[in-house]
């Protein structure tokens, strides 16, 4: 149904009024007007006799530019340089100026018969007997305006249809079946990507799924920055989980004016989830589902760990009631310190160590010992490396031992490529310094930095142009550290040498693996060789040697 325009006066007013919006001095350079939220107009909308759906004909295009502004639309073609005359669909904010015009335009019916996002224009009526009259006052509106239907989007009367993503009923609110058919016939990821989809799915079915964060934490924990991809027992039961509630949603109803409502809250240490209910013939009706995953300064709901009492001390000087750990707290606080609300200790080997939580600890340790850069290293090294990317926890030493102790390994070919990193970024006992910083002069950022971000990430890193000027001297003192622990080893195992005076006649066996070795053998080749009797003792360990059938030895 088109809507002719009517050249009364009062709506060209009208219409000037609006255009004015669109100046460049006042509306398209920044004008700040929110578009409205889809929850809310579908919850308004839903639980209605008839519902009456219009789609603005070309609804940009309907409003002039402001001739002043018309120049800064300029585009060339091969024809020529033109501009738009009308509002194009790519000027910033264009769709929230259009949103204005509309809500200009139905100012008196917004809220009440009329719900209106951008160009989709919806009539809810509640008796039948008062469709004609809520269609006439919009119909009114838009001639007011000079605004056109495009009447292939116009449906009257009508008792459910799709309206922003969402099934509007007259029982309430349901979830697209297009939605729940897309997650139903997904098979089980075999990706990273996979796994994005379908959380981007899930999302938009979000209100439809109660406690969703939580039973989602593991295609969450899969697609972390680092995290070798692995599709376990868990991430199977919570994809088949949804894939169970949306085989058949619930629909959402909507409340009465004047009834009770009932609120549900479920908080664990990882998320938090709550259902808003309605009763109807004893039966409880969910409104609406909200679920959310704990981050940052959220988390201090979390059961209490060693930095509570450390954190309460040094930002509100509180004590623990008992008075052997309030003595204990006061003796431990100066080695902490608190920066933008994380608790840090003062290290030795580096300035500040973040401090982790039970739920941090156990993500660091995976990722480090088994994570895509990690090589399945010892307790006490796996402990020594978290402290060198910047982490501490009072029982790491031993918390990382016996983590270790509880792994199986698993096929050492498939972990090459993550060893030979780990390799490169750990410290290596005979130069002191990770190979990867005597390369490039900087340390590496592993992965777990990243998915828990460690001090050097969270406070700059400023110094790392100084790091690569130093590299010189950085690779100079790991080459005096090498030579020394050989020094340090020749000493050692020279002496544990047993000396023997030899006499002549005695047989002995020479080292032939001094000099060029031997055209022909291999490194698994023999190191001595003899028998051979001394001829002569020249002194100072010094011998001639001669065969069995009394030959001499060269060079002896």
């Amino acid at each position: 149904m088109a809507i002719q325009r009517c050249p009364s006066q009062e709506g060209q007013r009208e219409m000037e009024n609006v255009h004015r919006l669109l100046r460049p001095e006042q509306g398209m350079l920044e004008r700040h007007l929110s578009l409205p939220n889809i929850d809310t107009l579908v919850d308004s909308a839903a639980a209605y006799r008839f519902l009456s759906f219009m789609d603005a004909y070309f609804g940009y295009n309907q409003i002039p530019m402001h001739q002043p502004g018309e120049d800064k639309t300029a585009f060339i073609t091969p024809g020529g340089t033109y501009c738009y005359k009308v509002m194009p669909f790519g000027l910033k904010n264009a769709g929230a100026t259009y949103q204005r015009l509309m809500s200009r335009v139905f100012h008196d019916l917004i809220g009440k018969t009329v719900e209106v996002y951008v160009d989709d224009i919806l009539v809810k009526t509640a008796e039948p007997s008062k469709l004609i009259s809520d269609l006439q006052a919009v119909f009114e509106a838009l001639r007011k305006f000079k605004m056109r239907l495009n009447p292939l989007k116009c449906a009257f009367a009508m008792e459910a249809r799709k309206f922003l993503g969402f099934m509007i009923t007259q029982r309430g609110v349901e979830a697209n079946p297009d939605k729940c058919e897309a997650v139903l016939k997904m098979t089980s990821p075999g990706s990273i990507k996979d796994v994005q989809r379908l959380t981007g799915k899930l999302t938009a079915l979000s209100r439809f799924l109660g406690a969703s964060a939580e039973k989602a934490i593991p295609f969450f924990n899969l697609i972390k920055k680092g995290i070798t991809f692995k599709w376990t027992r868990e991430c199977e039961e919570a994809f088949n989980h949804f894939k169970k509630i949306l085989s058949e949603p619930p629909i959402l109803s909507k409340p009465k004016d004047g009834e009770p409502l009932y609120l549900y809250l479920a908080v664990t240490t990882q998320a938090m989830a709550a259902v808003l209910v309605r009763e109807e013939d004893k039966t409880q009706c969910p409104i609406y589902f909200i679920s959310k995953l704990l981050q940052g300064a959220e988390t201090s709901a979390k059961p209490p760990s060693w930095i509570d009492p450390i954190s309460r001390y040094l930002e509100h000087a509180e004590t623990p009631p008992d008075e052997k750990e309030a003595q204990a707290v006061k003796r431990e606080a100066p080695k902490y310190t608190i920066i933008q609300g994380q608790l840090y200790k003062r290290g030795l080997h580096q300035p500040l160590l973040k401090c982790l939580r039970p739920d941090q600890r156990d993500y660091v340790l995976r990722e480090v010992h088994e994570g895509s850069c990690g090589h399945h290293i010892e307790g006490r090294s796996l402990a020594r490396k978290i402290i060198r990317a910047g982490y501490y926890w009072p029982t790491m030493m031993s918390d990382a031992q016996e983590f270790v102790r509880k792994w199986k390994k698993g096929s050492w070919a498939d972990e090459l490529a993550s060893v030979l990193w780990s390799y490169r970024t750990t410290p290596q006992s005979s130069i002191g310094e990770t190979p990867y910083r005597l390369t490039y002069g900087v340390g590496a950022v592993i992965p777990v930095e990243i998915g828990e971000p460690s001090p050097r990430l969270l406070l700059g890193r400023g110094d790392e142009a100084i790091e690569k000027d130093l590299a010189d001297e950085t690779r100079e003192m790991a080459h005096l550290t090498e030579a020394a622990i050989k020094q340090r080893i020749d000493l050692r195992y020279n002496s544990k040498v047993v000396k023997r005076n030899l006499a002549e006649g005695d047989l002995v066996l020479q080292r032939n693996d001094i000099g060029p070795p031997t055209p022909r053998e291999g490194k698994l080749a023999a190191n001595w060789e003899g028998p051979y009797r001394v001829r002569e003792v020249l002194g100072r360990g010094s011998y001639k040697l001669e065969k069995l059938d009394g030959n001499e030895v060269p060079r002896t």
